[in-house]
This record gives C-alpha cells, sequence and structure tokens, in this order.
C-alpha cells in the first residue's frame, strides 16, 4: 500500500451555476458574501479566474460549518450553560 495520500478534490463553481449543484444560497446571496467576503470570513471560499469568480465548494462549506459551531458556542457561553 502506498504512504501517498490521494489528495481531496474540490469542485470550483462559477456563482451564475451555484444554483445548479446547490439550493443555497441564492447567486445574489453569493455575491453578497463575495462582496463582503473579507469582513464575513470567505475569503479564502473564492478564487477569481480572469473576469469568472469561482467558488471552491469544500472550502464554501467548511467555513459554513465553522461558522455555525462558533455560533453555537457563542450562544451557550451568552446562556452561562
Amino acid at each position: 500500500m502506498s504512504d501517498i495520500q490521494e489528495e481531496t478534490k474540490t469542485r470550483y463553481i462559477p456563482i451564475t451555476k451555484w444554483p445548479e449543484y446547490h439550493p443555497y444560497p441564492t447567486v445574489s446571496g453569493m455575491r453578497y458574501l463575495r462582496f463582503h467576503q473579507e469582513e464575513l470570513g470567505f475569503t479564502s471560499a473564492f478564487l477569481k479566474l480572469n473576469k469568472r469568480i469561482l467558488v471552491d465548494e469544500q472550502e464554501f462549506f467548511r467555513i459554513l460549518r465553522s461558522q455555525q459551531s462558533n455560533l453555537s458556542n457563542n450562544k451557550v457561553m451568552a446562556n452561562g450553560k
């Protein structure tokens, strides 16, 4: 067996084609996230290739999961539980 691990492949989806793969967020929602990517923490999820903006699918969902767990942790701390 080889010691080299297989690299996880990601899919790069143009923002305009996002609804063909995922129902959420909408194209306008994705554009909002792209425009505010630095303040919302999505910088690593977007790639500009010439005039096209591509979404790194795995990175996008990793960020969403991370932000979701941060929000739930903050709620627990705010409630004192």
